[in-house]
């Protein structure tokens, strides 16, 4: 063949081929067919050459990269780096559903650009034809054509793959004539079968003439330009040694100060080098390893077998990740892992990472792990753990209180032992938890066991990681007991507090009626009996000319006096038992005349303030506000040392609020916590039966603010 440049076919039968050759390729098996690519693509490899390897039907991606690497121990590298491309027939001559001719073509010149542009010295490109049907062979056959023409003069070189078993004796001819020649394996042996190689060379001639030609022209333009381009190649090497240098710069204290160890190997085991971490962690100096007395090996590798095993892993060098276990010079025992990788040219290079803190936390998670079962196996509560939304453990006791195997646990949604009327809100917390969005750490709800009985737990919960994936951890107490306890304690306070109510009513109506019989009856009758005296004075008076009446008249006064002092008792007494202004007046009038009293009878500066003037409360709502307002001035006289009341009554919505202040010494949360306080729960009782709210609050030397909030109609009505 006439030609300028060739290259390696690396196929031994063909041995160099020039650029631009289109030759082809019949096989009987999957054997044959990788037993003339992989040569083909190591020696384009080898000769720093893009590859394209468009494989065919009957292997897989993965299974033509693991023919690839038992000969080319690097080739996953240089597939990462770009260097070989695998792509499956229906990628490349399929692609948007059908086959296009010129989309092809331009597929492969464009690849072409690229490597050339890359810095590749050409591209070889092996693609197989078993897809082929009759449908598309003479599309196909018209495609071949093409690119046999267009090929020509191009730094490329195309080995096409056809299967015997799908051509035709006229189809044969028809790749043949395609081709510039083709290669077939017959009785076990490769041979060639040579066909248009003369319409080649012709071709190739008129090509290299017209070439020489315009070199000629080329040349004579060049020489004038050549030394001006000579200075440039100068600055320019020199900049490329400069940025040469820095690389290797960077490359050097990138390699002494990684957090990993490095060493290469040479092809017998031999250390070559090593970094500064490895110095650091194994103990030795680059220099100490290079010195013939001593085995760095049988330093590192005591045992025979380990050491064997490392040597074997070195001279494998598949890239695999393993663990071993070293002495380092200080006779520190050190866990790694490490992997091994061939370079080209023989030598390897070795990356180990010290796990050794890593295995002592990994033991110490065992341990615990340990623990954690023999506590979580024998404790009374429920221990449960979860993730997403299934039960990744169940202790015994989790199992005793739902009836639920272990078994049937694991298979369930976390929230699926809960009641109905819980299950949402159990399964909303429980995967907001492991969000970590904020819910609470521990609430009650029920659960139905398996055997139907339903049951109050109280629940705590506490996310952590599993697997390096959110999960929770969490705890059941069974309250059942407590619950049923606790619903029979409201039960009796609910019936006390009626009680409480019904006595309340009783003693205010039997108040009434007494304050009433002791204004109507005794009071009447006191009356008289004064009026009587005052009428014997008056006669004692008018007789006086007659009889010496005054001791009788001073013992008449002195009766007068006593009778006036027992009727301001009896209306005293009477307003205690039941005031009569406020069935008369109303509660804002009452409350008001009752700060008026206060003041009266303490000197404490009581100041009354309304921006209601009458309010419709019914008898029962208006006692219990005037009974609060009476106590709380009473605990005011009692205990608070103020010098003054202000009591303030408003109207907010549908509620009357009624509020204490005093300024003194302001009441403790101790004080109210007493269950001596007898006068602070009469009033929050009271307050309860009227279904109001009331808070006290102190503040230490400056007081005390009771306020009650009384709804103002009644539940029934409102």
């Amino acid at each position: 063949m006439i030609t300028a440049e060739s290259t390696k076919s690396g196929i031994d039968l063909i041995g160099d081929i020039p650029w631009g050759t289109h030759f082809c390729s019949f096989y009987e098996t999957k054997e044959d067919l990788f037993d003339i690519l992989i040569p083909y693509f190591m020696t384009g490899l080898e000769n720093n050459e893009f590859c394209l390897w468009i494989m065919c039907p009957l292997c897989s991606k993965e299974e033509t990269k693991e023919a690839l690497r038992r000969v080319i121990p690097n080739v996953d590298q240089r597939l990462a780096a770009g260097d070989i491309e695998i792509v499956s027939y229906t990628e490349w001559f399929f692609k948007g559903g059908t086959f296009d001719s010129q989309r092809v073509i331009d597929g492969f010149l464009g690849k072409l650009s690229q490597a050339l542009a890359g810095g590749y010295a050409g591209m070889r490109v092996s693609g197989d034809d078993g897809w082929l049907t009759k449908e598309n062979w003479r599309d196909f056959c018209e495609f071949e054509e093409k690119l046999d023409s267009l090929m020509v003069g191009q730094r490329m070189i195309t080995l096409c793959t056809y299967p015997l078993a799908m051509i035709l004796a006229v189809e044969l001819f028809d790749v043949a004539r395609t081709h510039q020649f083709a290669v077939i394996k017959r009785r076990e042996n490769w041979e060639v079968l040579e066909g248009l190689e003369m319409k080649q060379a012709w071709t190739e001639m008129k090509r290299l003439n017209e070439e020489l030609k315009q070199r000629i022209t080329d040349r004579t333009n060049e020489l004038a330009t050549r030394n001006q381009e000579l200075i440039k190649e100068v600055s320019e090497r020199k900049r490329v040694e400069d940025d040469l240098r820095k690389e290797r710069e960077v490359l050097q204290v990138i390699f002494d100060h990684v957090p990993v160890m490095i060493s290469f190997f040479d092809k017998d085991g031999r250390a070559l080098m090593v970094n500064k971490e490895w110095e650091r962690t194994l103990g030795w100096s680059y220099g100490q390893i290079k010195e013939p007395k001593l085995d760095v090996f049988a330093e590192a590798y005591p045992d025979p077998a380990e050491r064997q095993r490392a040597l074997d892993f070195i001279a494998a060098s598949t890239g695999k990740w393993e663990d071993f276990t070293l002495r380092g010079r200080d006779g520190r025992v050190i866990d790694v892992t490490w992997a091994s990788i061939r370079l080209s040219d023989g030598r390897s290079i070795s990356i180990k990472k010290d796990i050794t803190e890593r295995k002592r936390i990994e033991e110490e998670l065992q341990v615990s792990e340990a623990k954690f079962r023999a506590l979580s196996e024998s404790a009374p509560a429920v221990i449960f753990i979860y993730q997403g939304d299934k039960i990744r453990y169940a202790n015994p006791a989790m199992e005793v209180i739902t009836g639920f195997s272990r078994q049937e646990l694991l298979e369930m949604d976390f929230w699926d032992a809960a009641h109905p009327d819980f299950r949402d809100l159990v399964r909303e917390r429980g995967l907001a938890r492991q969000r970590g969005e904020p819910v609470p750490v521990r609430y009650e709800f029920k659960i139905v066991t398996k055997g139907g009985e339903e049951r109050w737990v109280d629940f705590t919960d506490g996310k952590f990681e599993l697997d390096g994936k959110p999960a929770v951890i969490g705890m059941v107490l069974d309250i059942t007991e407590r619950k049923q306890a606790e619903e029979t304690l409201k039960t009796t306070t609910e019936q006390l507090r009626a009680l409480t109510a019904k006595l309340e009513s009783v003693r205010e109506e039997e108040g009434r009626r007494i304050g009433r019989e002791l204004h109507d009856e005794i009071g009447s009758a006191i009356t008289s009996l004064k009026w009587d005296l005052e009428g014997l004075g008056k006669f004692c008076s008018e007789a006086s000319g007659h009889i010496d009446c005054s001791a009788l008249r001073e013992r008449i006064k002195g009766m007068v006096e006593l009778i006036d002092t027992t009727c301001s008792t009896v209306q005293k007494i009477c307003s205690e038992l039941r005031p009569a202004i406020l069935d008369d007046l109303g509660l804002i009038a009452a409350i008001e005349w009752q700060a008026q009293q206060f003041t009266a009878r303490t000197g404490i500066l009581g100041q009354f303030d309304s921006s209601v003037e009458s309010i419709d409360l019914d008898r029962e709502k208006a006692t219990a506000l005037f009974r609060i307002v009476q106590e709380a001035l009473t605990n005011i006289l009692r205990h608070s040392q103020a010098t003054r009341v202000n009591i303030i009554i408003e109207k907010e919505d549908d509620e009357l609020i009624v509020e204490i202040k005093d300024n003194g010494r302001g009441i403790t949360e101790e004080q109210k916590a007493r269950p001596s306080s007898l006068g602070l729960i009469g009033m929050q009782e009271r307050t309860h039966l009227i279904r109001g709210k009331i808070e006290i609050a102190g503040f230490p030397g400056k007081g005390t603010v009771l306020t009650v909030r009384v709804p103002i109609f009644n539940e029934a009505s409102g």
